[in-house]
């Protein structure tokens, strides 16, 4: 979950913010647009690492 927190927040949310933000000039707007790319692509990730996760421990406990 602290993984997961740290790559959202920062890798995601703070890269999308700070490049439509102020490197494309967005303004406040790419700032808020950024907040929610960054963490919608964070949340893609997560979902798709914890249907991993899931489908490895039902492959060894053969459930």
């Amino acid at each position: 979950s602290l993984m997961w927190t740290i790559i959202r927040e920062v890798i995601f949310t703070v890269t999308a913010t700070y490049t439509l933000g102020i490197a494309l000039g967005w303004g406040l707007v790419g700032i808020w647009t950024g907040l929610a790319l960054g963490r919608t692509l964070a949340s893609i990730l997560n979902f798709a690492f914890a249907r991993y996760t899931i489908r490895k421990v039902r492959a060894k406990f053969g459930t």
